[in-house]
């Protein structure tokens, strides 16, 4: 249903209802305005929500309150929605199948009245059985019937060999308008510039397949799978991560942690938006831990539990720094908790050296022993933090034997091919640290 103004005579663009969770508790409802350069949203509470007892603000940037709340995209890369409806949006991989299929006429844009495509239409492109964390949107005014009625057409395990091929037609540019219509169903509600697609398990839980690439160089999907094993093993806590092979093709399997058992939803929410960054912002690390602290329910086991994947991250030569890859779930009473670490790839040489990425960032530490000077400000001791590091470095030498597992199932001239990647800069300067640490640690000749 198109409404044609608001309240103040702006002609509405789109008109949606936000709800919550499986049983669709609304929220509220959301409007859509574009003229030009221009594009803002306003979103307004329902009675409904502010007069429940457990109600909590959805986003760090709406305040629980009766009355209608506007944001607007002050830089082109700026989303015109508040921070958690932002999260949701296509990126990546998603965005640009997105952008082809409109290109082709192949997204039902009927509830818009923008003749380009906008962020509503983005947000709205995304199917809803798939939008990550719990926000959901209808149309206003539509019947409140479950509108992820077409999750029969979301692929299942035994999709997953179109699915691939559907990518790869894609990535290649060859795709036909059915294979992208198979992405566009279940390929763009999740970020990441790799090719990927949500499918259906055979209990009825919602996974993410993720494809090799027509254009990697090494075994990606592989490695991903290898390091989430090494950072389970080193005590990180990590989304559930499997490979399994489709017609020979390995694809990275899996759990999606915004998913609770029997269909729930998890509310989620990016550091970007508990911290309000914008694109091309650097926060250091004092900034995040200050949002942390006032939002997670267990601000000292999460400060640990960050400081410890941001050594391990460095360990396999990953210095990710993008704030985008670090998530939080609701856990109630407007309280949060970080959320499984995903998306462990070991760092390439090409990535190490392709410039700086779109996003707002992590500022330092970016080395070991910077990390270990931080170590206090994540609530982890001087000495704990150097038993830490030696235990992670014990676990991610012996990557070359777990690689040969069956579970990861790399071959020799795949471990061959991986072996510049584990043995870095970064694991020689551990190395060197633990050995001086030990040096002054070990009692002289003559004290014994």
């Amino acid at each position: 249903m198109l409404v044609p103004t608001g309240a103040d005579g702006v002609r509405i663009d789109r008109a949606l209802e936000v709800t919550l969770g499986q049983d669709h508790r609304v929220l509220g409802k959301l409007l859509h305005h574009k003229n030009g350069s221009t594009e803002c949203s306003m979103f307004t509470y329902s009675r409904q929500w502010l007069e429940r007892q457990n109600s909590f603000n959805i986003s760090p940037d709406l305040r629980l309150i009766g009355s209608s709340q506007c944001q607007r995209a002050e830089t082109p890369h700026q989303a015109p929605f508040f921070g958690t409806l932002a999260d949701t949006l296509p990126s990546g991989f998603a965005h640009r199948v997105v952008q082809r299929a409109d290109e082709q006429g192949l997204l039902d844009r009927s509830a818009s009245a923008s003749v380009d495509l906008n962020d509503a239409d983005r947000l709205c492109a995304v199917h809803d059985f798939c939008r990550v964390g719990a926000l959901r949107l209808r149309p206003l005014g539509s019947d409140r019937r479950n509108n992820s009625v077409n999750w029969k057409l979301l692929p299942r395990i035994f999709d997953l060999e179109a699915m691939i091929n559907a990518a790869h037609a894609f990535e290649n540019e060859t795709e036909d308008h059915r294979q992208l219509m198979l992405l566009v169903y279940s390929a763009t509600s999740l970020g990441g510039s790799r090719p990927k697609c949500s499918f259906v398990q055979e209990v009825g839980t919602l996974a993410l397949a993720k494809f090799p690439s027509v254009f990697d160089r090494y075994p990606i999907t592989r490695a991903e799978v290898l390091a989430t094993y090494l950072a389970k093993t080193a005590g990180i806590r990590v989304a559930d991560t499997r490979l399994k092979l489709i017609v020979n093709t390995p694809v990275a399997i899996v759990q999606r942690f915004d998913r609770a058992t029997a269909g729930g939803r998890r509310h989620y929410m990016r550091a970007t938006t508990l911290l309000q960054a914008h694109n091309g912002e650097v926060i250091d690390h004092h900034g995040l831990l200050r949002g942390m602290r006032q939002c997670c329910k267990n601000f000292k086991a999460d400060a640990r539990e960050l400081w410890r994947r941001q050594v391990f991250k460095l360990l396999i030569n990953k210095p990710d720094a993008d704030l985008h890859k670090i998530d939080f779930l609701h856990v109630g009473a407007n309280r949060w908790e970080l959320a499984p670490a995903y998306d462990l790839t070991p760092g390439t040489p090409a990535e190490l050296g392709g410039g700086p990425r779109p996003g707002a960032r992590l500022a330092g530490p970016t080395d070991v022993e910077l990390l270990l000077r931080a170590a206090p400000d994540f609530q982890v001791g001087s000495v704990e933090a150097l038993e830490i590091l030696e235990q992670l470095i014990r676990i991610v030498s012996g990557w070359s034997a777990a690689a040969s597992l069956f579970a990861v199932g790399m071959s020799r001239n795949d471990i061959e091919r991986m072996q510049p990647i584990f043995d870095n800069a970064h694991t020689g300067s551990a190395r060197q640290l633990l050995h001086d640490w030990r040096s002054r640690r070990r009692p002289s000749a003559r004290t014994a």
